[in-house]
């Protein structure tokens, strides 16, 4: 999330990235488990098999084990990132989740209907029973009040 101070147009690009979290996990999930046996596959290869009629050494000459070693740093490297994209994807959810709940069930609901489910403003007003002025007054006072909650918590 960072630590600067978020505004009502950073809440609303965060709320329409939200819907998109879970496959965004899902995909960095895939690729930790790639990366996890990229290594593991790419350290077998340290492991010299010992050949009959070969001489009885194991170990690598030291230019291939430098490029094994160099290959495999490169995977960590990209591990240690999509950990962290992962975490910062979790602390995220946790974030806006814990904002929400600081809503009224009205302005959840146009939260909910208008950045998570992608309804239009023309659908939304019907659902909510308001006047189409007052809806956008509620979403405004809900932008406000997590602009307040998300920024009290990062």
């Amino acid at each position: 999330m960072g630590v600067y101070h978020l505004n009502v147009l950073h809440i609303e690009r965060l709320l329409l990235e939200y819907s998109n979290i879970p496959n965004r996990k899902h995909d960095i999930e895939k690729m930790i488990i790639k990366e996890r046996e990229r290594i593991e596959n790419i350290r077998d290869t340290l492991r010299v098999p010992v050949l009959n009629g070969m001489p009885k050494s194991s170990d690598l000459p030291d230019a291939v084990y430098k490029a094994v070693k160099e290959i495999i740093d490169n995977c960590s490297a990209h591990l240690e990132y999509y950990n962290t994209q992962m975490q910062q994807l979790n602390e995220t959810e946790k974030v806006v989740m814990n904002g929400l709940t600081k809503l009224t069930e009205t302005e959840h609901k146009i939260i909910e209907l208008r950045y998570f489910k992608g309804y239009s403003w023309k659908a939304i007003f019907p659902l909510i029973h308001y006047q189409e002025t007052r809806c956008y007054e509620l979403r405004n006072e809900a932008l406000k009040k997590l602009c307040e909650n998300i920024n009290e918590s990062v």
